[in-house]
């Protein structure tokens, strides 16, 4: 692959084993700072929900990569995310996805069209979801909600 970012992205991807791909959509004419707000927040939930006061107080978080895409309009705002449940907690993949998308349809700005889906090829999802990123851009890897384990390049 010629486009280096994109590369290190995938590679850094690539080392953890997601258990989850997820697709989250907004409603029409929403905002990139909007729809970031709203993904943040659904975040907080989550991590609050598994840990309680120990996110501010020791930055325990969920494992979660968030990649947003613009669409061919660019202005369709969706994220592609990688999430694993939470390692220290005993909780099934299908509990955890069935309370990751009551979460989410609960907030305002959710849209219709959610997918929360097992994680059966990490290689196809981190190449799908990594093909917005450009030797010049890398803006699609959203850093602000993300958690994950980054190897700079």
């Amino acid at each position: 692959m010629r486009n280096k970012n994109r590369q290190a992205i995938i590679d850094s991807l690539l080392k953890t084993n997601w258990e989850l791909a997820v697709t989250l959509t907004f409603h029409y004419n929403i905002t990139e700072a909007r729809a970031n707000k709203t993904l943040r927040r659904w975040w907080n939930e989550i991590d609050r929900y598994f840990y309680g006061n120990a996110v501010k107080r020791q930055a325990k978080r969920t494992k979660r990569a968030c990649l947003i895409e613009k669409g061919k309009s660019g202005t369709n705002y969706h994220y592609h995310i990688h999430a694993k449940r939470p390692e220290d907690r005993d909780i099934s993949l299908k509990k955890y996805m069935q309370m990751l998308e009551l979460r989410w349809k609960r907030l305002s700005s959710a849209g219709y069209v959610n997918e929360f889906e097992p994680n059966t090829n990490n290689i196809a999802w981190a190449t799908y979801t990594t093909k917005e990123i450009t030797a010049t851009n890398t803006d699609a890897l959203d850093l602000s909600a993300s958690n994950f384990e980054f190897v700079a390049i």
